[in-house]
């Protein structure tokens, strides 16, 4: 496998604090897709059922997702994903940039096993999913993507993935955002991505409607997605009263106070390497 080994570029040494929550395994109340809460009691949450029916068949194959971390719209983690791209001062951006590419390289760097398990595969390429900007308009069409995504900087800077191909993802005709995946939203050269083994890294999952047409428009290029890898799984909102999802987030947190061991956290896949190593 060429895969992701401990280590990288970023250094750790300005790692800090854990940013989020360990995310739980698919289970009682975890979505077997997105691992935030489904709670009406089926194993798919409500937002990933609404992707997939949108979708259409590219709903049916959705790869598996490995959040690095839980966050909350408005606590540090996110203030690091946003940060990264939306910070006004160059300084901020790239200390953001560093702290975001030290959390993913810290996951990367000790679950790629996790996911080679859990997929039962491997990968030689590496896709990130652009950024957008949109123009006023009744499409909001998208306008171009700068040539290089800050997330693709920062992929780039971490040992671990630089190695690997890069299968560039950039803007189509068509838009996705919230809850409406569209697979046209994105372009894919099926010249770089035909065959390739891919692992799709996006920053943060909401709704996963993004991300997913991103997955689509590579496997439609002729790629296996064989896993996406997100920075950070947002549920809910600090300062925010959704009963139902406060007490998934007080779950959540008293699970990762539980669970992890020391300063490692186990990630949310069927067999944590880490688990066993610790």
């Amino acid at each position: 496998m060429v895969g992701l080994s401990e280590g990288g570029v970023v250094g750790r040494s300005i790692v800090g604090v854990s940013l989020g929550l360990s995310v739980p395994p698919a289970g009682p109340g975890v979505c077997v897709t997105c691992h935030g809460p489904a709670r009406d009691g089926r194993p798919v949450c409500w937002c990933c059922r609404a992707v997939s029916a949108s979708l259409g068949p590219d709903g049916d194959r959705c790869p598996p997702v490995a959040p690095a971390a839980l966050c909350r719209v408005g606590d540090p983690l996110h203030a690091v994903l946003r940060g990264y791209k939306d910070a006004p001062v160059v300084a901020a951006r790239r200390y953001f940039a560093r702290r975001a590419g030290a959390h993913l390289a810290d996951f990367v760097g000790f679950h790629d096993r996790c996911i080679a398990e859990a997929t039962g595969s491997n990968w030689d390429s590496v896709a990130v999913v652009p950024s957008s900007t949109r123009r006023p308009g009744p499409r909001r069409r998208l306008a171009a993507v700068p040539a290089e995504h800050p997330l693709g900087q920062m992929v780039g800077g971490i040992a671990a993935m630089s190695g690997l191909t890069r299968v560039e993802i950039g803007l189509g005709p068509g838009s996705a955002d919230h809850l409406t995946p569209d697979r046209d939203a994105f372009a894919v050269e099926a010249e770089s991505a035909q065959d390739r083994r891919v692992l799709l890294v996006d920053d943060t999952w909401v709704t996963g409607a993004r991300v997913r047409s991103a997955a689509a428009a590579l496997r439609h290029s002729g790629a296996d997605v064989v896993a996406i890898v997100v920075a950070g799984r947002a549920v809910g909102a600090v300062g925010t009263t959704v009963p139902g999802v406060d007490r998934w987030w007080q779950w959540a947190h008293t699970r990762h106070e539980e669970t992890c061991l020391g300063a490692r956290a186990r990630c949310c896949l069927p067999r944590c390497m880490w688990e066993n190593a610790g």
